[in-house]
C-alpha cells in the first residue's frame, strides 16, 4: 500500500500542471465550446441574455449575405490574401535563409535578428506603421515618388492597390518567422552534402534543387501550417490599415466576422463566422499533416 509521502511525489507532477491546464481551459476551451455553441444561436448584442435555438441558419445567412457578398468579395479576398501572403513570406524566408548560411557573408547572425523584428511587433503597429508609410500626403512611400519626379499614389484608397498594399505589409511581417523555420532546416543539413556537390562539379542552382529543396520538404510544410494558421486569422493589421474598405475590397473572414458580431449586432452570426474560419483551419491543417506523412513514407 502506498505511504503517504509515495502519493504526494506520485501527484506533483499533476499539482505543477494544475494551474496551467486551469488557465487553458477558462481562456480556451471554454471560449472555444461558448463560440461554437452561440455559432447554432440566434443572439444579439442588444440582449445577450436571450438564446433562441436556430440551427444552421446563422451560416446560411452568412453565406447568402450580399453586402459583402460573401462568395464573391468575402472568400475571394481571403484566398487572396492569404496566397498571396504566403507564397511571398515563404519565398523571400527562403532566399534570405540561403543567403544568410553563407559562410562568406560576415553578420549573419545581426540580419537574422533584424528580419525577425516585424514578426515579433504586434500586429497593431504594423498595421499603424505601413498605414503611415502609404499615406499619400506623408508617408515614406510618397515622399520617395515626390524625389522620382513621380506623382503620389493613394495606396489604401484606389480599389486596385489595396489589397497588393495589405499583402506586401503582411509580407513584411511574418517574412522573419519563414526564415527562422528554414534556416533551422538548413543548418540540419550536414555540411558533407555540399562538399560532395562541389566535387560532383555541381552549381549553386543544382545544389539548391538536387539537395537542399528536397531535405528542407518538412521545413517548409512545417512552415507552411504555421504560416497559415496566421495568414487566415489576419485581423488587427487589416482593421487598422483598411477597415475592409475600399468598397469591401479588403474583406477578409475575421473582418466579416467582426463586422456581423460588433457593428451589425448579430452575435450568432459572427460566432458561426469564426466557426467556419475554425473550420477551414483544421482542414488545412489536417491535409498538410497528411502531406508530410506522405512524404515522411516516400523518404
Amino acid at each position: 500500500m502506498p505511504t503517504g509521502r509515495s502519493l504526494r511525489r506520485r501527484a506533483m507532477p499533476y499539482l505543477l500542471l494544475a494551474p496551467v491546464l486551469i488557465a487553458i481551459v477558462i481562456f480556451q476551451v471554454y471560449p472555444f465550446i461558448l463560440g461554437v455553441w452561440y455559432a447554432f444561436h440566434d443572439i444579439q448584442l442588444v440582449s445577450l441574455r436571450t438564446f433562441v435555438f436556430t440551427g444552421l441558419r446563422n451560416f446560411q445567412l452568412v453565406m447568402s449575405s450580399t453586402s459583402p457578398h460573401f462568395w464573391r468579395q468575402v472568400v475571394v479576398n481571403s484566398v487572396t490574401f492569404s496566397v498571396g501572403s504566403l507564397v511571398g513570406q515563404m519565398g523571400i524566408g527562403l532566399a534570405l535563409a540561403i543567403i544568410l548560411q553563407q559562410k562568406w557573408l560576415r553578420g549573419r547572425d545581426v540580419f537574422r535578428a533584424i528580419y525577425l523584428i516585424p514578426w515579433v511587433i504586434a500586429g497593431v503597429i504594423v498595421g499603424y506603421t505601413w498605414r503611415f508609410m502609404y499615406d499619400p500626403r506623408a508617408g515614406m512611400l510618397s515622399t520617395l515618388m515626390w524625389s522620382l519626379g513621380l506623382s503620389p499614389v493613394s495606396w489604401l484608397s484606389v480599389p486596385q492597390l489595396t489589397m497588393p498594399a495589405l499583402i506586401l505589409a503582411n509580407i513584411w511581417r511574418g517574412t522573419g518567422f519563414s526564415l527562422v523555420m528554414q534556416t533551422a532546416g538548413l543548418q540540419s543539413i550536414p555540411d558533407e552534402l555540399y562538399d560532395a556537390a562541389v566535387v560532383d562539379g555541381a552549381s549553386d542552382w543544382q545544389t539548391i534543387r538536387s539537395i537542399v529543396l528536397p531535405l528542407l520538404k518538412p521545413f517548409i510544410l512545417i512552415d507552411l501550417i504555421i504560416a497559415t494558421m496566421r495568414t487566415v486569422n489576419v485581423f488587427d493589421l487589416i482593421f487598422v490599415m483598411t477597415n475592409g474598405g475600399p468598397i469591401f475590397r479588403t474583406e477578409v473572414l475575421p473582418l466579416f466576422m467582426y463586422h456581423q458580431a460588433f457593428d451589425m449586432g448579430y452575435v450568432g452570426r459572427g460566432a458561426a463566422v469564426a466557426t467556419m474560419i475554425l473550420l477551414i483551419s483544421a482542414i488545412l491543417t489536417v491535409l498538410y499533416l497528411k502531406l508530410l506523412r506522405t512524404e515522411d513514407r516516400t523518404e
